[in-house]
């Protein structure tokens, strides 16, 4: 496991808060060094809301060490934010539980399957706060799955809805799909209104 990329000051992962993001990846590699990111996130905790660990390409619930990471750049009064798609049940009960972690980023683009339904009933049991990046995808996201995952969802702390954009797209299954128009996605944001405290749309 590396560490390969870190990003100072990120403000459009969590809207309002300023976090440090680490980008960290299984195998090996040079990447960049784990110790001057914690040097520098040290530097600047007083202006930091928190610290995000997310990966670019899978998940850092993957990674079996990712605590080491963690256990390194964590600082005193700030979150420890894990940006997962909520696969690892059994990861994400180690880090949560030992303390490693205290807010979780679940990145999503249809309803939460099973798998990540007991991600979610695991955080909320253990009191850990969490957050839904939602991106509305015309055929995983409708009126009625986003019914369904209010049901779900409905301890959550924030929800973001982010625009489709096919040209970003890398999944060939559904790159095709024309994006929802605003008035759609200001109707299915309507849905979500009063099932978390705080609904945004990007």
């Amino acid at each position: 496991m590396f560490v390969t990329k870190y990003s100072r000051i990120n403000t459009t992962m969590c809207p309002g808060s300023y976090l440090s993001v680490i980008y960290v990846s299984e195998g090996e590699g040079e990447g960049v060094s784990l110790v001057q990111v914690a040097n520098t996130i040290r530097e600047d905790r007083d202006s930091l809301d928190g610290v995000a660990i997310a990966c670019e390409d899978g998940d850092p619930l993957y990674i079996d060490d990712l605590y080491t990471v963690i256990k390194n750049v964590k600082q005193p009064n700030l979150d420890m934010i894990l940006v997962t798609e909520g696969r690892g049940y059994r990861n994400l009960d180690d880090l949560v539980g030992a303390g490693y972690i205290n807010f979780v980023n679940f990145v999503m683009d249809s309803t939460p399957d099973k798998e990540q339904r007991d991600c979610i009933r695991l955080l909320t049991d253990a009191g850990c706060p969490y957050m839904i990046t939602l991106t509305m995808i015309p055929g995983r996201v409708s009126e009625q799955s986003m019914k369904d995952m209010m049901e779900v969802i409905h301890s959550c702390k924030r929800l973001i809805l982010l625009p489709f954009d096919p040209a970003k797209c890398k999944n060939p299954t559904v790159a095709h799909m024309k994006p929802f128009t605003k008035k759609e996605m200001m109707s299915l944001a309507a849905l979500a209104k009063g099932a978390t405290v705080d609904v945004i749309m990007v």
